[in-house]
């Protein structure tokens, strides 16, 4: 058997999904034409079948060494997406996302793939790319709605988390010499401004639901991190009406954020103005976190200190 039989041959079995035996049969193929586009293709999808993503990658080069419509080949796809998968696999996030690229450039569906490469380049907090990703499909999305603008927004809030712990880190490495402090700083800014508008969309297509004011008011506490200005306040008054009034227990642990949150506004505002009512609130709201997560250390430390 030979030539076109046993193409026809290491397909059969690969439909088969006997992949060991189709790799045998590849093999045989690429023996006496290394170069041919349909046995290649065929060799990348089988060896990422096996998880033999090295194999998947160096397939993949030779596969992609001919131009798109050259020798009547035309990329599909799936033939980027395979080899952008084994890419990632290896650690070769940048070479990943320009796969997917291509792959979303030739794709016809519509924007679903976009959709399914910002879920994988978020696991590995590629969140930026993520989002850019994201908002690809919802340019295309026909029915747009607040857990498409709420996903969207979680991913520019972890870009701009990513960037506000950098910039820390920065700044406390900082040795005298010029940084990019100020740079990771910015970037940061602009995506809470981005997660923002984001949040805003879903607060306003779910008004009743807690996670855009949630949300929101965890992007804007990175613009705030002494809490000085009270940036997330309005935020999280919301949220806390909306979950207090809910019989849904599952989100108690994001009620006893809100509730630690403005414990520890007003104890900084109590140490620096020494209002009492700043105390008062914020031993209320301390004993509201207590009485929810008893063992929560920040808020017995708060009582702590205003015991004294």
């Amino acid at each position: 058997m030979q030539g076109e039989d046993l193409r026809n041959y290491a397909a059969s079995l690969y439909f088969a999904e006997k992949y060991n035996e189709a790799l045998e049969a590849l093999n045989r193929i690429l023996a006496d034409d290394p170069g041919h586009p349909v046995a290649n293709r065929l060799l990348m999808y089988t060896q990422d079948k096996l998880k033999n993503y090295d194999a998947v990658i160096a397939a993949g080069k030779k596969f992609f060494s001919r131009p798109a419509g050259g020798d009547g080949v035309n990329y599909l796809p799936t033939d980027y997406t395979v080899w952008a998968d084994a890419l990632l696999a290896r650690g070769q996030a940048d070479e990943a996302i320009g796969a997917y690229k291509k792959a979303v450039a030739v794709d016809s569906t519509g924007g679903t793939l976009c959709k399914e490469v910002a879920v994988k380049l978020a696991a590995i907090d590629r969140t930026a790319d993520a989002a850019d990703f994201y908002r690809k499909y919802m340019e295309t999305a026909p029915g747009k709605d607040a857990a498409d603008y709420l996903q969207l927004g979680i991913y520019y809030y972890r870009t701009a988390s990513d960037f506000s712990a950098r910039a820390a880190a920065a700044e406390k490495a900082r040795t005298g010499a010029e940084d990019n402090t100020t740079v990771l700083k910015e970037s940061m800014v602009r995506y809470v401004s981005k997660a923002d508008t984001a949040f805003a969309k879903v607060v306003e297509l779910a008004p009743d639901n807690y996670r855009g004011y949630y949300w929101r008011a965890n992007a804007n506490t990175l613009l705030d991190p002494d809490l000085s200005k009270g940036l997330a306040n309005e935020d999280y008054l919301k949220t806390i009406e909306l979950l207090a009034a809910s019989s849904d227990k599952d989100n108690q642990s994001k009620l006893v954020e809100a509730y630690r949150y403005f414990s520890i506004y007003h104890l900084y505002r109590f140490d620096a103005n020494k209002q009492a009512n700043d105390k008062n609130k914020a031993w209320e709201y301390a004993d509201k976190v207590l009485q929810l997560k008893p063992d929560d250390g920040t808020s017995l430390k708060i009582v702590e200190i205003l015991k004294k």
